[in-house]
């Protein structure tokens, strides 16, 4: 089974990094991480093979379009079995 973790910049990602401190009591460790800025891909490094899509929001909404692009070509290449 191929775990799949993610989280955007800001609060997610300290709560992620809250959980993957506890990965000894998964069933499955993750395979693959996802964020969305590259200066978290350091953080994710350590744990699993990480891939940044970066972000949008409501200053750059054409933005948006990239990230879906980029994370549908992330979601086809690695074919995670749980996200």
């Amino acid at each position: 089974m191929r775990l799949c973790v993610g989280a955007s910049a800001g609060g997610h990602t300290t709560e992620l990094e809250a959980l993957l401190d506890h990965t000894e009591s998964w069933p499955v460790a993750p395979a693959i991480c996802v964020t969305t800025l590259e200066m978290l891909r350091e953080r994710f490094e350590d744990i699993a093979p990480t891939t940044v899509i970066g972000e949008s929001n409501r200053k750059r909404p054409l933005s948006a379009f990239g990230v879906c692009w980029r994370a549908f070509l992330f979601a086809r290449r690695e074919r995670p079995d749980v996200l």
